[in-house]
């Protein structure tokens, strides 16, 4: 008797206190996902706009190589000569591109000299806006305007600055209503 009285003591389940535990558990997991979450959304729309930027400059570069200048540069060129990276938003009924904050991108030869191009990134957040423009030094990198602008004399120099560099071109508003690569 002693031992059918033991396996129903066993069988009856989980108590009060451990129940509330088990339960702590999972809400103080749950926060933890919660406030992780929009910092690990944030680091991911940083890296999609490094890649979309470092593959629209090597796209760019390597279709217009053989015109030796980027005359006909535009956003509807672009997008037809499939030179938009998926990390961006395309929009093929109005020719636009957007980035992921809903900011418009635009592609143009630069208008005082057309064998340079532009990237123009509107509304970046202005914590992203440091991160990205301090660690988007590409080797044709010729100057960074935004709120301030730098010219890139020497891009080894550039690197070494980036981040004074960043807060020169970023500003202080947010969100940056515009940086421009020159390339």
């Amino acid at each position: 008797m002693d031992n059918t009285l033991r396996k129903m003591k066993r069988n009856q389940g989980l108590t009060l206190i451990e129940t509330l535990i088990a339960v702590a558990v999972g809400v103080v997991a749950l926060i933890g996902a919660l406030v992780l979450y929009p910092s690990i959304q944030k680091n991911q729309q940083e890296e999609n706009v490094l890649t979309a930027l470092n593959s629209l400059d090597v796209n760019i570069t390597k279709a217009f190589s053989t015109q030796g200048n980027y005359n006909g540069l535009s956003d509807q060129t672009a997008i037809q000569m499939g030179l938009v990276p998926d990390d961006l938003t395309v929009n093929t009924s109005n020719n636009t591109i957007t980035d992921p904050w809903g900011g418009a991108v635009t592609l143009a030869p630069n208008s005082s000299n057309p064998q340079q191009f532009t990237i123009t990134f509107a509304n970046i957040p202005l914590s992203q806006c440091l991160n990205i423009v301090s660690q988007f030094i590409p080797d044709n990198l010729v100057a960074i305007s935004g709120a301030g602008s730098v010219q890139i004399t020497n891009v080894s120099q550039a690197r070494q600055n980036a981040v004074a560099n960043a807060q020169t071109v970023c500003g202080s508003t947010d969100p940056v209503p515009q940086v421009t690569w020159t390339l």
